[in-house]
């Protein structure tokens, strides 16, 4: 867990990182996962939202 990405814990941030799997598993666009993750406000700016989207489906996301 990096700081800047107010996970609880390293469970939270695995967690959270699935959930944005099983979005792009659903279809939706790189657009619509930003958005969610804009208004989960987590992380607070857009470089590091878009670092926890890559990190996620680059190394949680099986397909």
């Amino acid at each position: 867990m990096r700081p800047g990405y107010n996970f609880a814990n390293a469970d939270d941030a695995l967690a959270y990182g699935h959930g944005i799997c099983d979005k792009v598993a659903q279809g939706r666009t790189y657009a619509q996962i930003m958005g969610d993750v804009k208004a989960d406000s987590r992380p607070q700016t857009n470089t590091r939202r878009r670092m926890l989207i890559t990190k996620s489906v680059n190394e949680l996301c099986p397909a």
